[in-house]
């Protein structure tokens, strides 16, 4: 089996400066998740932040049934590449109006009753109402789809014994509802309000207007300082391919991921069958985003200055040329770290593992402890140091094995378990002056 060659100094490096991240990122698989533990509490990651003191915070990015390399595309070491539907990004923008009518202009507002350009007088926009849905409007440079949030501000002054409905409208028709079904708001006092409104699913599906309309009574109604804010649209993208399969937990395909794809912030999402959807996040234009561009997790970014501890291999190892991949991701972790802060957990092998996997196991652990040296923290040898010396435990140590005593199954720890391992990790950390 040939091992990947490693460009760094194995020995510890104390560290001095108080300003030196010592927070903690704890990768892996089930593991790490802490599987068998008894509550989230008592997995290691946990079970080792409150060992140090003062206490660090460790982010537990563990996710069952992942391999090495889907570890390490997470993590930032390995790509994770996707290929979207026409190869662009399309845009997100919102939309913002708004109106004072100090200089004396309508600015494109309209009125009903003249059929034309409303009358400004005294800085207001005014309009003499008589007949229901006499009144204000003013058509937008867009068409707002069904869906969108909308936000009216404004003054209104208006004239007792008159019902006054704002709203938007589609082609001249009802075109929004209030978040509780309502069409428009209605007001009946003068003053200043801020009222919310759901493009769509009214009269008409659209809004390309907004409108002041007389509901009941009669008189003169004015309006000023009108701002309308439309949130953005929601961009959701198909995604055709994507390598490696990151969203997967104990082998079904859920989860979701945030990160930025070529520069745009969204988030990954899969179904049930593992097809990705990415959702844009970020406003702005259109961007092209070519087969094959890397998606990078934000996870990725936000925890990549802090000290590493990997614990990688206890899923998708078999033979000779998966023990290499799984150390290949294991060194892309390593370099994709600004730092050399890091630690390095050996693969477990499972109580009902065959002959041949527990002896491409125990080489793959052997390459990582002739590779990393005092950066690798033999687990197995801590736990089998820590069973109850029971028959059934020796018997486990003779085999290779965890002893059953500090397992819940075949291979997952119980919380005496993690524990150890969460006693071995902070021990070496220490040591190493992090």
């Amino acid at each position: 089996m040939t091992t990947p060659a490693i460009g760094l100094s194995l020995g510890g490096h104390a560290i001095s400066d108080a300003s030196v991240i010592r927070n903690i990122a704890a990768w892996g698989d089930s593991l790490t998740a802490g599987a068998g533990a008894s509550t989230a509490l008592t997995s290691y990651p946990a079970r080792a932040s409150l060992l140090f003191a003062p206490a660090r915070d460790i982010a537990n990015c563990g996710v069952g049934g992942q391999d090495a390399e889907q570890i390490a595309a997470r993590q930032g070491g390995v790509p994770i590449t996707v290929t979207v539907e026409n190869n662009s990004i399309p845009e997100r923008r919102g939309h913002d109006w708004s109106w004072n009518f100090a200089d004396g202009e309508a600015q494109g507002w309209r009125d009903t009753v003249l059929a034309g350009p409303a009358l400004v007088t005294g800085g207001w926009i005014s309009c003499s109402a008589t007949n229901v849905l006499d009144g204000l409007y003013r058509p937008l440079e867009v068409t707002l789809p069904a869906g969108l949030d909308i936000r009216i501000a404004f003054d209104i002054v208006i004239s007792a014994g008159m019902t006054v409905c704002v709203n938007g409208l589609g082609g001249g028709a009802w075109g929004a509802k209030t978040p509780d079904g309502a069409y428009g708001h209605n007001l009946s006092s003068s003053g200043h309000y801020s009222v919310a409104l759901v493009s769509g699913g009214a009269i008409a599906d659209y809004v390309d207007q907004i409108g002041f309309l007389l509901l009941s009574g009669s008189g003169t109604f004015s309006v000023d300082n009108i701002v309308v804010s439309v949130a953005a649209a929601e961009v959701q993208l198909s995604v055709t391919d994507r390598s490696p399969n990151v969203l997967t937990v104990d082998n079904g395909f859920t989860g979701m991921l945030s990160g930025t794809l070529a520069g745009v912030r969204g988030t990954m999402t899969t179904d049930a069958s593992g097809n990705w959807t990415f959702l844009r996040e970020s406003e702005g234009a259109a961007v092209a985003c070519p087969v094959g561009t890397r998606f990078i997790p934000e996870e990725a970014r936000s925890l990549r200055n802090r000290i590493a501890w990997f614990w990688a291999g206890n899923n998708g190892i078999a033979d000779a040329d998966s023990s290499a991949a799984g150390l290949a991701a294991i060194e892309a972790m390593i370099a994709h770290l600004p730092h050399r802060r890091f630690l390095v957990a050996p693969a477990l092998a499972a109580s009902d593992a065959s002959p041949a996997l527990m002896a491409v196991i125990s080489d793959f652990n052997a390459s990582l402890a002739s590779l990393y040296g005092t950066r690798f923290v033999d687990l197995l040898v801590e736990l089998q140091a820590s069973g109850n010396h029971s028959a059934d435990d020796d018997a486990d140590i003779a085999a290779g094995h965890v002893p059953r005593s500090l397992r819940v199954d075949s291979i997952h720890l119980n919380d005496v378990g993690y524990a150890v391992v969460a006693g071995a990790m902070k021990a070496r950390t220490l040591a190493l002056g992090w």
